[in-house]
């Protein structure tokens, strides 16, 4: 079990649009890495799911990011890539 938290950082363009720390959850089995993640804020809506394949030596993964859109009021779905620096 992987915990801990985390500062998404949400870009259009290159420009940073959005920042929020998140308290993440999460396995990683077969290479594969499951994970919630919930605002910390808890004034906050919303939860954020990954399922993502570890790349290469680790320092990449890949796969797809779903996430509540309060806005919308639906439900999102996107491919995603998460590199650690």
């Amino acid at each position: 079990t992987i915990s801990g938290n985390v500062t998404v950082v949400k870009t259009t363009n290159g420009e940073v649009t959005k920042t929020e720390i998140m308290s993440l959850t999460g396995t990683v089995k077969d290479r594969f890495f499951n994970s919630t993640l919930i605002p910390v804020d808890k004034k906050r809506v919303g939860i954020i799911t990954l399922l993502l394949e570890v790349i290469g030596d680790g320092s990449r993964m890949r796969g797809s990011t779903s996430w509540y859109d309060a806005n919308s009021a639906n439900i999102i779905a996107k491919k995603s890539e998460w590199v650690r620096k």
